[in-house]
């Protein structure tokens, strides 16, 4: 009982001093927003015109699923080429924000 004792006295200032410092800001209403609506919309139309003014040249897309360590992404092309075969193959395809959330900045 003695070791659990001091063991919360040594735990308990560490947890009340964690995460204190500042790391940003979350905004609701940031020019950035309108720029991923626009990005949203233009997935959604299957646009892929749009979409590329959105891609730098030197674009690379990688998959957050994908477990080859050795992946060289996708370039701009191929990933227009994605964008267009996910609008035109899925049905009811479509980006939209889901009632009471909302999009943020940081």
């Amino acid at each position: 009982m003695k070791k659990i004792l001091i063991g919360f006295l040594i735990a308990t200032p560490l947890i009340t001093l964690a995460q204190k410092k500042e790391n940003g800001t979350i905004y609701r209403e940031h020019p950035a927003l309108a720029i991923v609506e626009a990005y949203n919309k233009a997935v959604t139309t299957g646009d892929t015109t749009s979409i590329g003014s959105f891609l730098a040249a030197d674009f690379k897309g990688y998959s957050g699923s994908s477990a080859n360590q050795f992946d060289k992404g996708l370039t701009k092309s191929p990933f227009l080429k994605m964008m267009k075969a996910w609008r035109d193959g899925i049905d009811y395809f479509s980006y939209t924000t889901s009632k009471g959330a909302y999009p943020d900045a940081l």
